[in-house]
């Protein structure tokens, strides 16, 4: 029921490729063949054709789409940086 769930960019900042549903906010985090693959949510050809793909994918191809995972991870949901940006924000509304 999460938007956008702790375990997906906990996986992909470990430089984990994911697998999961088109639900919330997960499209915005997890770019489909490239740091993991996405499925709509309620789609069971869709589910197992995309477990097909990835337990069939090459040792370097996850290590690819790990790396971009982890990355995508890193900018998108940085501590610092979003204590940054909330600063900034806070700061505007006290202005």
């Amino acid at each position: 029921a999460e938007g956008l769930p702790v375990v997906i960019m906990e996986a992909m900042a470990s430089a984990r490729p994911v697998l999961a549903t088109r639900v919330g906010g997960v499209p915005e985090l997890v770019r489909d063949g490239v740091d993991g693959w996405l499925v709509g949510p309620g789609c069971a050809t869709e589910l197992a054709n995309a477990m097909r793909e990835c337990l069939a994918a090459s040792p370097d191809t996850l290590e690819r789409m790990g790396a971009a995972a982890r990355t995508r991870a890193l900018e998108r949901h940085d501590v610092a940086r979003s204590a940054e940006i909330a600063k900034g924000m806070f700061d505007t509304l006290a202005n």
